[in-house]
């Protein structure tokens, strides 16, 4: 095969931004064909126990990974990766295995590859994105228990050559925490979305990813790689230019970065004495000693679900209460906002069956669930009323579609008060309660749900979703999925306008508030917190320092007149650019 020469660009979609040069790694798992044959009646328990030993490796492995996240610090990946050893822990792993081999009579590697393929039927046959995540994450694991069975050589992500790009169909979570950074530089797949395991891990150890690349295009033959994730640009056998550009420019945004990091103590105002109040989302316990490296943060969204998802069954109210209370003394006196549990969706319950009817975005989700599963309700809230003795609290309530919604969840709140009280437990007098603006219901009533708040926090990734009818975890659906659309623009100005009649702050809490293309739209459309990653402060921190008020409140006039998502987007990229020219990172980024 004649070798390119020419350069080439592909195009996908950016899942992790960042700039990688190297050389392509081809990344797949062989199909080969696995072996049947019959066991004999005495040699059932054994072959039975054959299976366990494979089992025990592959959580064995799946452990090491853990830990390797743990000492990373990226808990979010650490909780998914645990969510996998949860999944190991399934009946399909254990009981329907045992009973396949002895039913089947068959070796372990035969029943196994059997049952895989009956549960991939009944998956397949599902529409919703989480079921079809969690038959990837299934689909992940039988490899490796297959592998173990026939005492194949083992090989991982951890063991390629250094500074290699991945290039693979598909990647897991379990593959994308394998990858060692040094000498994984970047991961390339030809399927894959935002929201997916693999690049909710990728995100936290900050790998540049993209997906959606036709694969076709990359031979094996191909000597190098350039990778910009910003763009979602790959560049095949780049010239000695290209790469030197590259370079120059990968190493001029590392350096600019370092220096935003060094200014922790820099307040968040503009140029004219604006103040924006900046804090961080919070998904684990263990990740608030890491908020005051950025400076005095609060926590603007504490997701609550994630102390249990993994586990999957609700802790109970002392637990949790020693949870809360851990974490509102380790913020030292700033304030931390606590969302009450938002289970379905995306992250659903398996034994729970409410949330498993029909499209799980659309049904007994989050507060809807909560309000029907009182218990479980009014044993958060009142864990929550506990540990609010211990800092400044807030009290969250994600996805309200109805006023009736705030208003019956305040009721509880008043009920949970009166039992502490009956029983003796110390518990804080108040506590401010807002409500979450996900879904163009509560958007369009902002007026009424602020007459019951003390705060509105905008969730953006659910109301793009919900205002525009996309669903965000369907990569074929991306082009659709446009934050800068006018009517999720507009219906931000409204949610603020009104809570501003009512007297009451409304923050962001959305990827926008973390996209420093957004900062000036949303200081000038009234917002007045951004609630975001941790990891990302430092470069809205500086956004916010770039811009003056003035300029904002005229760049926000001018996105509201305009008439396309596309004319909002070119226009925040070319302000952002005159604003902050330094910005290498953002700049040449496509939204």
């Amino acid at each position: 095969m004649t070798k390119l020469a020419t350069e080439i660009t592909l195009f996908g979609t950016s899942i992790s931004p960042g700039i990688a040069i190297g050389k392509p790694y081809f990344f797949c798992w062989k199909d080969d064909k696995v072996p049947e044959f019959v066991v004999s009646e005495e040699d059932i328990e054994q072959e039975i126990e054959r299976y366990h030993e494979a089992l025990r490796l592959c959580r064995d492995e799946i452990r090491v990974l853990q830990k390797k996240l743990k000492d990373e610090l990226i808990q979010e990946g650490a909780e998914i990766i645990e969510a996998q050893l949860h999944i190991t822990q399934d009946p399909l792993f254990t009981h329907t295995m045992e009973e396949e081999i002895r039913s089947s009579k068959k070796n372990a590697e035969a029943a196994f590859k059997k049952v895989i393929q009956r549960y991939q039927d009944r998956f397949h046959s599902l529409k919703e994105p989480f079921f079809r995540e969690r038959f990837k994450d299934i689909q992940d694991i039988s490899r490796r228990i297959i592998l173990y069975l026939r005492r194949s050589i083992r090989f991982s992500l951890a063991e390629i050559p250094k500074d290699s790009i991945i290039v693979s169909s598909e990647l897991s979570a379990i593959e994308a925490a394998e990858a060692k950074k040094g000498k994984v530089l970047a991961l390339l797949t030809g399927k894959g979305s935002s929201t997916s395991h693999a690049a909710i891990v990728a995100k936290a150890r900050g790998i540049p990813f993209i997906a959606n690349i036709d694969l076709k295009a990359l031979h094996a033959d191909v000597d190098f790689l350039i990778v910009d994730a910003r763009k979602g640009v790959v560049i095949v056998n780049p010239t000695d230019e290209t790469i030197n550009s590259y370079k120059a420019l990968s190493s001029d945004i590392s350096l600019r970065f370092s220096k935003l990091i060094e200014k922790p103590t820099l307040s968040a105002e503009t140029f004219d004495g604006y103040k924006i109040r900046l804090s961080a989302n919070l998904e684990m316990a263990s990740d608030v000693d890491s908020l005051h490296e950025h400076g005095p943060l609060g926590v603007g969204l504490f997701r609550s679900e994630y102390i249990f998802l993994p586990k999957k069954e609700f802790p109970t109210e002392d637990r949790q209460f020693e949870i809360y209370r851990d974490i509102v003394q380790k913020m030292r006196g700033l304030p931390i906002v606590i969302r009450t549990f938002d289970v379905g969706g995306d992250k659903s319950i398996q034994d729970l069956p409410t949330l498993q009817k029909g499209n799980p975005f659309l049904g007994c989700r989050a507060l809807r669930f909560l309000l029907r599963e009182r218990e479980i309700f009014k044993a958060q809230l009142r864990a929550i009323l506990r540990a609010a003795l211990y800092g400044e609290v807030s009290i969250l309530f994600p996805m309200v579609s109805s006023l009736n919604e705030i208003k019956e969840a305040k009721l509880l709140i008043e009920e949970t008060k009166k039992e502490l009280d009956l029983k003796g437990v110390q518990r804080a007098d108040r506590v401010r309660i807002g409500c979450m603006i996900e879904v163009p219901s509560a958007a369009i009533i902002a007026d009424l749900i602020a007459k019951e708040c003390d705060f509105l926090s905008i969730g953006t990734n659910d109301l793009v979703q919900y205002s525009l009818a996309v669903d965000r975890a369907n990569h074929d659906m991306q082009g659709y999925y446009t934050p800068t659309h006018p009517g999720v623009i507009r219906l931000i100005k409204l949610v603020v306008a009104e809570a501003n009649l009512k007297g009451i702050p409304v923050s962001v809490c959305g990827e926008i508030a973390a996209d420093p293309r957004f900062t000036s739209l949303l200081i000038g459309l009234g917002i007045q917190e951004l609630s975001l990653a941790s990891r990302y402060i430092p470069v809205i921190k500086n956004a916010i320092r770039s811009t003056s008020i003035i300029d904002a409140c005229k760049l926000a006039e001018k996105a509201l007149s305009l008439s396309t998502a596309e004319e909002i987007s070119d226009l925040l990229t070319e302000e952002y650019k005159n604003s902050v020219p330094e910005d290498l990172h953002f700049i040449s980024s496509s939204m």
